[in-house]
């Protein structure tokens, strides 16, 4: 991933976000995404918590799509 360009990073936070969103409302969860320049995750909103079974599934969805749309690419330009 080091020889990535910043448009394939931009491409793929894009695709996890979305993710991300997909997975806060189809499992009810209240959370708000974080976006960083090289990171996007998930936080609960004030006074609520994600329990741990509600993170590893969301963990296996994003992972799964992540993997099905990126497979093979070693090096995305």
């Amino acid at each position: 991933m080091r020889d990535w360009t910043e448009e394939a990073i931009r491409d793929l936070l894009d695709v996890a976000e979305r993710a991300l969103r997909e997975c806060l409302s189809t499992m009810h969860l209240d959370g708000q995404i974080v976006r960083k320049e090289r990171a996007v995750g998930i936080i609960p909103v004030e006074g609520k918590r994600f329990t741990r079974e509600q993170l590893e599934e969301t963990v296996l969805v994003i992972q799964s799509i992540l993997v099905g749309q990126f497979i093979g690419v070693r090096n995305p330009s």
